[in-house]
């Protein structure tokens, strides 16, 4: 072409154009050709179908327009989507499922939307409001007709993890883009292969083409794009048809990196207070600092590179709570706090901070972190990690660094808008009591989980969430080790059972001090026997006839909803049934044996658990006491950890009871 804008009427059919497509469409109006490229077999084509009702009078224009003219789409964390639309046709997506938020600054200016259907080669209306594109396909591109200048804010629940498909026909489509920021073509998927290979083999002409209403011309997004703009739809033509896909990809909520003074919510976090422990109730903060370097507590700070939001503006005599954030490439020393850049600072004073985290989809996920002392004059701090204000995940009274005791990493089942909440409270309320606060939160894979599971685990936690030491051996709470690793499934179909299809030691391996190193199954032991107490309605250990295998990973299927601290179920000795059985059915509350997983020490066949029916939650772990012979405790001079994958199945069949 001699001139960088064509207008094309009329209707010319070339040869080599396979699978052209229909030449009419219902939306009216005549397909144009367009040509570009040397190789004519798959260089000529119609152009797209016309808006719906508008005469075949689109024009291509050869070079990209600037920037600018395009509707604008910015998506930083605090933001929704944000579309400036033009007067005239604009091409537009919504890359959300279902919108929780479609704002339109002058709704009468938007006259028709609609999307086309390319199977049937015709135009479908849909009202441009919130429940018009309830439960749509993000792939799904619109026209849209404004009589002026409109912007539109959208908003909606994070897809990232989720794998999304359209079913392309042969011939134009309009797609699209599925997520609310620049989507590149390497990430998506046409068939078995990508998007950037469908171009490449002419399964999908690579001019993809996009379109200006303020010159009211097509243009190429590139040949092939490298990326398909947010907010934005664009006609697809293909050769074959094929499925196209954006597969889920982990998205990791930090606590840290995602903190800002600028917005509370901000993404999925929240910041504010909650009232207490016992029947909490949230308040969010309407104070925020940035880069405080005024009073802070009722004390000068003179540092710069904190921002923070709070219960009341930071000023002499303070009294309320504050969650604060380092700025600064280091380590920031004010008061008597030294605050990494890598966690948040809970500031519990006489009131407690809580750090709230929205699910924006339903799924399993993993949160993984630490609360930790950050003043050099520590005071006693009690934290929580609380499932919708009635569950307990983590609970430590009196935190210490000592031996991680506030290290936590477990994963949890939830719905859309289901909450955690991270909280730290002063034992004697008017104490400073600076807190550190680590947490990533990451969507996984719906049954298989990893866990890295510590000597340290202390598996009687498992109903409350904390780490236990009745046997008050160790110095304060370190006899009692930390919380240990647990999943809560929340609920499980009948027949359900899991499995462990690997447990391997790591480097050092599990130990007791008082034993040597041996496998996930534990070491050896020829003579005597152990009993670890029953505690707050668990069942206990009970290794009676020698030989047997000592310290081996452990479970217990618990209901934190509605356990309390009843009669537990009988004991089971692991020496009879632990390491052989294949099927087996622990009851609600009875500890027992998993070991590597298998029906012997490094070999035999994958053993099999059945959920227990009112079961919420896996928690594995290791039982423990410090003179074989007492309630658990003794926790403090072990050393080592394991790695162990557990599988949730279904359809478990002749499971067997554990053998008391």
């Amino acid at each position: 072409m001699k001139n960088s804008v064509l207008t094309l009427v009329g209707l010319f059919i070339l040869a080599g154009c396979s699978g052209g497509g229909s030449a009419n469409s219902t939306g009216g109006g005549t397909n144009n050709i367009l040509s570009t490229g040397s190789n004519s077999q798959v260089s000529t084509r119609l152009l797209p179908p016309a808006p719906p009702g508008q005469p075949g009078t689109f024009r291509f224009q050869s070079a990209p327009f600037a920037a600018k003219d395009s509707p604008e789409a910015i998506r930083p964390l605090t933001q929704p989507l944000s579309l400036s639309l033009q007067t005239g046709w604009n091409l537009v997506s919504v890359p959300y499922v279902t919108p929780s938020l479609l704002n339109i600054s002058q709704p009468g200016n938007v006259l028709a939307c609609s999307r086309y259907d390319a199977a049937a080669g015709q135009y479908i209306d849909v009202p441009f409001n919130q429940a018009g594109f309830s439960n749509h396909n993000p792939f799904t591109g619109y026209w849209v007709y404004c009589s002026g200048p409109t912007q539109v804010t959208i908003d909606g629940p994070d897809t990232s993890g989720d794998t999304l498909t359209t079913n392309l026909s042969v011939g134009w489509n309009l797609v699209g883009t599925p997520e609310p920021l620049a989507v590149s073509s390497a990430n998506l998927k046409y068939g078995s292969n990508t998007l950037l290979n469908a171009f490449q083999n002419f399964r999908i002409w690579p001019g993809v083409l996009s379109y200006n209403p303020a010159t009211t011309a097509y243009f190429e997004l590139g040949n092939p794009p490298t990326t398909l703009p947010p907010g934005q739809a664009q006609w697809i033509y293909a050769y074959q048809a094929d499925t196209l896909s954006r597969p889920g990809t982990a998205l990791i909520y930090n606590a840290a990196s995602d903190f800002a003074s600028s917005s509370n919510p901000r993404g999925s976090w929240s910041y504010g207070d909650l009232s207490n422990f016992s029947s909490p109730n949230f308040t969010p903060y309407t104070v925020s600092v940035a880069n405080v370097t005024q009073t802070l507590d009722g004390n000068p700070v003179t540092s710069p590179g904190l921002e923070a939001w709070a219960q009341s503006n930071p000023a002499p005599g303070n009294t309320g709570s504050e969650i604060i954030k380092n700025t600064t490439s280091g380590t920031l020393t004010f008061q008597t706090i030294q605050l990494p850049n890598d966690r948040l600072g809970l500031l519990p004073l006489s009131s407690t901070p809580d750090l709230r985290w929205t699910a924006p989809t339903a799924g399993n996920y993993t949160v993984d972190g630490s609360f930790s002392q950050i003043d050099v004059d520590p005071q006693i701090v009690n934290v929580r990690i609380l499932k919708n204000l009635n569950i307990s995940l983590h609970s430590i009274d009196n935190l210490r660094n000592n031996t991680n005791q506030g290290d936590f990493h477990f994963t949890v089942n939830l719905a859309a808008g289901d909450v955690l909440d991270f909280a730290a409270r002063c034992q004697n309320p008017g104490t400073h009591g600076a807190t550190g606060l680590k947490a990533t939160i990451s969507r996984n894979d719906p049954n298989a989980l990893t866990f890295n599971v510590s000597a340290f685990d202390n598996i009687f936690g498992a109903q409350f969430g904390d780490a236990p030491n009745p046997g008050e051996i160790g110095t304060g709470q370190l006899g009692g080790g930390r919380v240990a690793k647990f999943y809560d499934f929340n609920s499980a179909p009948s027949g359900a059972f899991f499995t462990f299809p690997s447990v391997v030691n790591n480097s050092p391996a599990p130990n007791q001090s008082t034993g040597p190193i041996g496998s996930p199954d534990g070491y050896l032991r020829t003579a005597g026997s152990e009993l670890v107490s029953d505690y707050r309605g668990l069942s206990g250990t009970f290794y009676t006839t020698a030989p047997y295998q000592s310290f081996g990973l452990v479970g217990v299927f618990t209901n934190p909803a509605t356990t309390t601290s009843s009669t537990p179920p009988a004991r089971y000795d692991f020496s009879v049934a632990g390491e052989s059985v294949q099927n087996n059915a622990p009851l609600l509350n009875q500890v027992f044996f998993i070991g590597d997983g298998l029906t012997g020490t490094g070999t035999g066949v994958l053993q099999e658990f059945a959920v227990p029916a009112g079961a919420t939650r896996l928690t594995i772990g290791f039982s423990d006491s410090a003179f074989g012979s007492s309630p658990p405790s003794g926790y403090q001079d072990n050393s080592g950890s394991l790695t162990a994958t557990m599988v949730l199945n279904s359809g478990m069949v002749g499971a067997k009871q554990l053998r008391p």
